[in-house]
């Protein structure tokens, strides 16, 4: 509900969208039903009958006030599931595809039907089109039609504009239409009422024996649909009232829509049969329909039946649902036959609002059981938004200021309270949502006193004082009466509920006692306190109860893979941080956990599960940090604070060469040793410098305390001395010229031999010039042929030069 003051008017006109039909003439035949629109019949006048779960309110006068029914919209393919639960895949133009019950025939010609058919206008994000087009009697001799402010009319077809604003059948066409364009964007809660409402209200009596151009005489009848009041929650509505942002959206593909109101009066011969009033409602192409939403795009349909209701979940394919569709009709189901509070409709309609847009609450419920809800809000909890908007579909009373804080108090409290019965939640956070409404700044709020509300007061002061009064209630009554029985004693009040009635339906569920602990908390600042598991446990039955302790925290990324880090430590960009935690059941009775994980108080994960009592489940959750600064990682109630820093700079420790001396143009190996002193990574290159010119980078990242080697090949591009350098460590290294080599004695040896040994014994004549000639050059290419011995060392010599620059070769690598 919007937390303005002045909003909470009667609930059946705020939170329903409801239809009053006054004749004063002939019998009326019943409502008959369709299987593929919203119809909202009327039910005979002058008579007790109601359908199942609904009540018809009589003011000494032929008022009747009737519940529509919802059918099947779309002809698509049904699949049902082993829980019972039916899944239909709308199909393009199949959507609201009309199946007529048996025997509408017999009454069509006694039916005022209008039906209305929801186009999207994907050119025109924000506007839906709408056809009405009307089945009229024979006989019927006139009828006009109003629409409220979010309606303008673009075409006709058998009507005519009147100057008052209202559109005139021509009394000749027999199946007379209108096409409108629909405003659908609503912000805030300013426009969630339409203004046809007050112009309702304000129509004169209806009297008979009005004439027109019949001979006869004539009857006016009226039908009138008010425009919409609605029932919000969700964290951010209760704090603060959401302006701007929005309760109903078209975004062209797809759209969430309140049904705009309307009120239609009509004339006819006073000797006819009273005509009834159809209202049917429609989508061309894809969508669905309930009582007072439609959604309008692809979607699935999930439906349920259970405790007499027939719940349909619209599931859009835009929309990503935290929880399944089977979990969500579940926990409804469950809570539809835990809430004995009576009104009970036959059919409820739920949406799973798409998250894509700028949602002001987070869930709005509107008509007599129709509501969305964000499909991202969480199905495990005791803020329970689902449950929420499921209990104002049980709320059918009219409240006084003076208890007006029940709607919102209630419905925060009893969605809580049936959460933690099916172990949606568990009884810490339970006793923490009751908690807030002890908050200092609610210290001047009186229930009794709208003025007095701030904050989502009623919500959550309110929440709090109606489970005390349910505890108390319990404890003086051994357990016999709750407060649903307070609250099924309003819903069935014919007048609007006083405080004093208020008072009276506690003390008589309770005792004396319990109504004075009523006043007291609500016409004074007095606060009850909230009460323990144990005492839950005495007067509500079993209760899971969690625990979650942090067991491990990891670390992972570029740098290191380790577990073990601790409160305070340091980590740095792109390293990932996973915290791993138990939760065990320590309650005596199973129910469903959530784990809430948070950085900086921005939401991370949500992890749920069941545990039967006793046993444990192991969940973790990962962050990946990016920026420097502090970074709060909450896991439930554990808190891990830690830093982030650039990573360190790695320190060098050691600096040498695989040589000291080589030719000009040669190489040596560098090898640099670097290690990192500080608890967090290092990171970043190493430089290696030639006489002050960088000639090597050097990649290094190192994990806390770690340490490595890394090599680089440095060239000594000329002769002389060069100062290589890394980090605070240098090395001196020499490039120089080769001297004479022993190499070149053995040339000359082996020339001499070979004289000696060459020609069997004969002396050459020139035995210097051939040992000089044993440079390699033309080793073994003597005129004399001289092959022996001193050829052979000649190729040694050579083999060894050839080996020494290959060694030089490597070195250089």
């Amino acid at each position: 509900m919007p937390t303005a003051r002045g909003m909470h008017t009667p609930v059946r006109s705020l939170l329903v969208g409801w239809l009053v039909v006054c004749l004063v003439t002939g019998p009326v035949a019943g409502a008959v039903d369709t299987g593929g629109t919203v119809e909202r019949g009327d039910d005979p006048i002058g008579t007790d009958s109601t359908r199942a779960g609904d009540r018809t309110h009589s003011s000494g006068s032929a008022d009747a006030t009737t519940r529509g029914t919802t059918g099947t919209e779309h002809g698509g393919v049904d699949t049902r599931d082993t829980d019972g639960t039916v899944r239909e895949s709308a199909r393009t133009g199949t959507a609201g595809a009309t199946s007529e019950h048996t025997g509408a025939a017999a009454l069509s010609d006694h039916e005022i039907v209008q039906t209305a058919t929801l186009s999207l206008t994907p050119s025109e994000p924000g506007v839906v089109r709408i056809t009405y087009d009307y089945t009229l009697p024979s006989y019927l001799s006139s009828l006009t039609v109003r629409f409220g402010d979010r309606v303008s009319v673009v075409s006709r077809d058998g009507f005519e504009a009147g100057s008052d604003g209202r559109e005139r059948w021509d009394e000749s066409t027999s199946d007379p239409s209108l096409t409108v364009r629909y405003r659908a964007n609503v912000t805030g809660s300013a426009g969630l009422e339409d203004t046809i409402t007050d112009a309702a209200r304000r129509e004169r009596p209806v009297t008979a024996g009005e004439r027109s151009l019949h001979e006869a005489p004539v009857t006016t009848g009226r039908h009138a649909i008010h425009g919409t009041g609605v029932a919000t929650s969700h964290r951010t509505t209760r704090e603060t009232a959401a302006t701007g942002n929005y309760a109903f959206v078209d975004t062209g593909p797809w759209a969430v829509v309140d049904l705009p109101g309307y009120g239609v009066d009509w004339t006819y011969p006073s000797d006819e049969r009273a005509p009834t009033f159809r209202d049917r409602a429609r989508v061309d192409g894809e969508g669905a329909v309930g009582d007072a939403i439609a959604f309008l795009g692809a979607h699935e349909t999930y439906t349920r039946t259970a405790n007499d209701q027939q719940f349909r979940l619209v599931v859009p394919a835009a929309a990503d649902l935290a929880a399944t569709p089977e979990r969500v009709l579940d926990a409804t189901a469950a809570a539809s036959g835990r809430l004995r509070v009576g009104d009970r409709d036959d059919r409820v309609f739920l949406v799973a609002a798409p998250t894509s847009v700028d949602w002001g609450p987070g869930g709005v419920q509107t008509g007599d059981a129709d509501y969305w809800v964000r499909a991202d809000a969480s199905l495990a909890g005791a803020d329970n938004v689902w449950l929420h908007e499921y209990v104002h579909t049980r709320q059918d009373y009219e409240p006084t200021t003076e208890t007006e804080w029940v709607t919102e108090g209630s419905a925060d409290y009893l969605a809580a309270r049936l959460a933690l019965a099916d172990g949606l939640a568990e009884f810490g956070a339970f006793a923490e949502l009751l908690e807030r409404g002890t908050a200092p700044r609610y210290d001047d709020v009186r229930l009794s006193d709208p003025g007095t509300w701030i904050d989502g007061a009623q919500y959550r002061t309110g929440a709090l004082v109606a489970g005390a009064l349910d505890r108390r209630l319990r404890a003086a009554s051994d357990r016999t009466a709750t407060f649903d029985t307070v609250l099924r004693r309003m819903n069935e009040a014919d007048d609007r509920v006083t405080g004093t009635e208020f008072r009276s339906y506690l003390a008589s569920a309770g005792n004396d006692t319990v109504a004075g602990e009523g006043d007291r908390y609500t016409t004074t600042t007095a606060r009850p306190a909230v009460w323990d598991r144990t005492t839950h446990s005495r007067l509500f039955g079993a209760v899971a109860l969690f625990r979650t302790t942090v067991t491990g925290v990891s670390v992972a990324g570029p740098y290191r893979e380790t577990s073990g880090l601790r409160p305070g430590a340091t980590v740095v960009p792109n390293e990932t941080v996973t915290v791993r935690a138990t939760v065990s059941n320590d309650g005596d009775a199973a129910g469903d956990y959530r784990l809430v994980a948070a950085v900086d108080g921005e939401p991370l994960a949500n992890r749920t599960g069941r545990l039967t009592p006793g046993e444990t489940a192991t969940e973790r959750v990962s962050y990946t940090v990016r920026e420097p600064g502090p970074v709060t990682l909450s896991v439930d109630r554990e808190v891990l604070r830690l830093r982030v820093r650039e990573p360190a700079t790695p320190a060098v420790t050691g600096l040498e060469t695989n040589r000291t001396t080589t030719d000009p143009g040669g190489a040596v190996r560098v090898t640099v040793e670097t290690a990192n002193p500080a608890d967090y990574p290092a990171d970043g290159p190493v430089r290696v410098t030639r006489d002050g010119e960088v000639v090597a980078s050097l990649p290094v990242r190192l994990a806390p305390g770690g340490s490595e080697s890394s090599t680089a090949t440095v060239r000594l591009p000329s002769t002389g001395e060069y100062t290589l350098r890394a980090g605070g460590e240098s090395v001196t290294v020499r490039a120089a010229t080769p001297t004479a080599t022993a190499s070149d004695d053995a040339e000359e040896t082996a020339s001499g031999d070979g004289g000696t040994t060459s020609g069997g014994g004969e002396t050459p004549t020139d035995g210097g010039a051939t040992g000089d000639s044993t440079d390699g050059s033309d080793a073994g290419g003597s005129s004399t042929g001289a092959s022996g011995f001193g050829g052979v060392v000649a190729a040694a010599a050579l083999l060894a030069v050839s080996v020494l620059a290959g060694r030089r070769g490597r070195g250089g690598d």
